[in-house]
């Protein structure tokens, strides 16, 4: 990679590194002002329930007030005890039920509806009409406990409530029972009537007191925590038990006329908003979530059991859009790019000249050094500047010059070598020559006498036995015994210089190993038995195993190893032979002895040439070199020979040749 390359490289490592750090800085800026805003909405949103609770419980306390200064006790004490013993009961409730449903004025009705609870009911609705503006409560009456109504502001629908599910739930209470919030008709808005219960002291069940309350103080409630949020997107949802919506201030409206968008934003099931199930299941907390496309920060309370009267489950939420929420952090970002660009701009403006003020002089560092490879000197390196590449091109020069001077005086001494190599090399081929001479020479000089004294002696001991004596015969076998061995030590000779010298040649075929080793052994015995040495032979009987190579040499080496094993021996040992095919498509062919085994600091010049490495290397005949060709031998046949020794137990020496198939050749 070029320098320029690599300052690029090193620009946007460290360009993306700031930009990595920025980035993480600017998540978890997010992250914490996520959690912030979270927590100050779930804050709002949790006084803003609570106090929608406190002014519905405040308009509670107000009606139980009004309740206890009226003597609602008393009152419905003496409609109980009117109407207990009256015969014509049913007779009676039926007939004024049906005149009421009717709108007719009769005196039982006129009793209800111009009495004195009846007045009073009408002049605390209007009181508090004058006093904020807006019919606070909606409706008032009152009932004994058989539900006919004893005193109602204005006139109710009908004037038996027994039957009504709200009479049924607020007996069964245990102070009183709210129900759900609906559009009211007589008030024209939205309202939440409360039933109280009308009890003794002891709780007995004297009657109840039913109140129609207008929402709107909750409305301006919930909306003044929205307009004093410094967030425009922001929305405030009340929902009940089930996630119906009861006020979306989104839409900028509440519950005040039944125009068709109020009475669609009421009564919304949004229950499968996750904030919203949240809330429903009790939960309180804020998080992140989408809807429409757009998403928003959330933040969600329900009702605290401490604060909610019997009967109101709500549960409010509030919305921010995120966009809004990370406007601060959207700003940064962008200050950030700009930044980012405008040092980019001032990176590239001052740190293009500066690299090419750099690249420059190197690459004429880099021309000259090409030129010096080539063996020529260039002097156009500029050697006059102050900084540390001027001070490179000047090392750069000594050395060059300096190399050009080893150079004169390494070819001087490459010349005079070269002659004196030449002259040893002349010397080396007249010495090969002579050694080649010699050993054919050897070979013929030596071994034709030789074989002439092996013939005679042969003869002689055949034909001689009884015309000589025991001394002479003994004599004579020995004479035989040495050229024998001395036959041998020639063939040994001559077979290491004809492969070192490259002429010996083998004829690798397929070669079956156990017939081979047998033969071997049989040859062997007559040795074994001179020193009392056991020969085992163990192997997979009924199984043929082919190797690949010369079969005169395999069963040369093969017996060499047999030999060393029962020489080496102690007197009356072991020598053990194992056939093992092995996975990698080899034979291993190995040679266990009982002897004296081979110090681990002798092991490693085995198979040197001319070593005999036993305690008493004259000791047993030999020359040293049998193993060194066996080494030779099998490694030319694609194998390989090896030995393992433990001193004082016996040694083990192995070779692994190439297997082949019954049928393959």
């Amino acid at each position: 990679m070029k320098i320029w390359q690599r300052f690029t490289l090193l620009m946007v490592v460290v360009v993306s590194i700031i930009c990595l750090s920025e980035y993480f800085l600017l998540q978890s800026a997010r992250d914490a002002l996520k959690k912030q805003i979270g927590r100050q909405t779930l804050q709002m949103g949790r006084k803003t329930l609570n106090g929608v609770l406190s002014q519905l419980n405040s308009a509670l306390d107000q009606i139980r007030a009004f309740s206890n200064a009226l003597r609602l006790q008393s009152i419905t004490k003496l409609s109980n005890a009117a109407f207990e013993n009256r015969s014509d009961l049913k007779a009676y409730i039926h007939r004024v039920d049906r005149d009421w449903i009717k709108g007719l004025q009769t005196p039982e009705i006129d009793s209800v509806l111009q009495n004195e609870l009846s007045t009073a009911f009408r002049k605390y609705i209007e009181y508090y009409q004058t006093r904020y503006g807006y019919p606070v409560f909606s409706e008032l009456f009152a009932t004994n406990r058989f539900g006919m109504v004893i005193g109602a502001s204005p006139r109710t629908s009908d004037f038996m409530q027994a039957d009504e599910e709200w009479f049924r739930s607020t007996v069964s209470s245990k102070s009183g029972w709210l129900d759900a919030v609906e559009f009211d008709e007589s008030s024209g808005a939205f309202a939440l009537n409360a039933n109280l219960r009308i009890e003794e002291a002891n709780g007995e069940l004297l009657g109840v007191l039913r109140v129609g309350i207008n929402l709107k103080g909750i409305e301006a409630m919930i909306n003044s925590s929205r307009i004093h949020s410094t967030y425009k997107s922001i929305g405030v949802t009340l929902v009940n038990h089930r996630g119906d919506v009861l006020f979306d201030s989104s839409r900028q409206s509440f519950v005040e006329t039944a125009n068709a968008a109020h009475a669609l934003s009421f009564g919304a099931n949004i229950a499968s908003r996750e904030p919203v199930d949240r809330t429903i299941r009790g939960q309180s907390g804020f998080l992140e979530y989408e809807r429409g496309g757009i998403r928003y920060l959330s933040a969600y309370v329900p009702s605290p059991a401490d604060l909610a009267p019997e009967g109101v489950r709500w549960g409010l939420v509030v919305d921010i859009e995120l966009n809004e929420v990370f406007a601060s952090v959207t700003e940064l970002e962008k200050g950030f790019l700009i930044t980012m660009l405008v040092s980019l701009l001032i990176i590239a403006v001052m740190g293009v000249p500066l690299l090419f003020s750099i690249i420059r002089p190197l690459h004429n560092l880099r021309d000259a050094s090409a030129e010096l490879a080539e063996g020529r000197l260039q002097d156009n390196v500029d050697i006059d500047r102050k900084d540390e590449i001027g001070e490179l091109a000047r090392s750069f020069k000594a050395m060059a010059e300096r190399i050009f001077d080893q150079k004169r005086y390494l070819e001087q001494r490459v010349e005079e070598r070269t002659r004196e190599l030449s002259l040893a090399k002349e010397a080396a081929e007249t010495a090969s020559q002579a050694k080649s001479s010699f050993l054919a020479r050897m070979s013929h000089e030596l071994r034709t006498p030789l074989n002439a004294i092996l013939g005679f002696s042969q003869i002689m001991i055949m034909n001689s036995k009884n015309s000589l004596t025991d001394t002479q015969q003994k004599n004579l076998e020995r004479i035989y015994c040495s050229g024998n061995h001395l036959l041998d030590l020639i063939n040994e000779v001559l077979d290491l210089s004809r492969i070192e010298s490259g002429t010996l040649r083998l004829v690798l075929e397929k070669v079956e190993l156990i017939p081979m080793v047998e033969n071997v052994i049989s040859l062997s015995q007559s040795l074994a038995d001179q020193k009392n040495i056991s020969i085992r032979f163990n192997h997979n009987q009924g199984r043929d195993v082919f190797v690949m190579a010369d079969s005169l040499r395999l069963k040369q080496i093969t017996m060499n190893l047999i030999a060393n094993a029962i020489k080496y021996n102690k007197p009356g040992g072991l020598v053990e032979i194992f056939v093992e095919e092995r996975e990698n498509e080899t034979v291993c062919l190995s040679f266990h002895d009982t002897g004296r085994g081979i110090p681990q600091e002798k092991q490693d010049r085995l198979f040197q040439p001319f070593e005999r490495l036993g305690d008493d290397p004259d000791s047993e005949e030999g020359t040293g070199i049998g193993l060194a060709i066996s080494r030779q031998l099998v490694e030319m046949m694609g194998g390989r020979i090896g030995a393992e020794s433990v001193y004082g137990e016996g040694s083990c020496f192995f070779i692994e040749l190439p297997r082949v198939a019954g049928g393959q050749s």
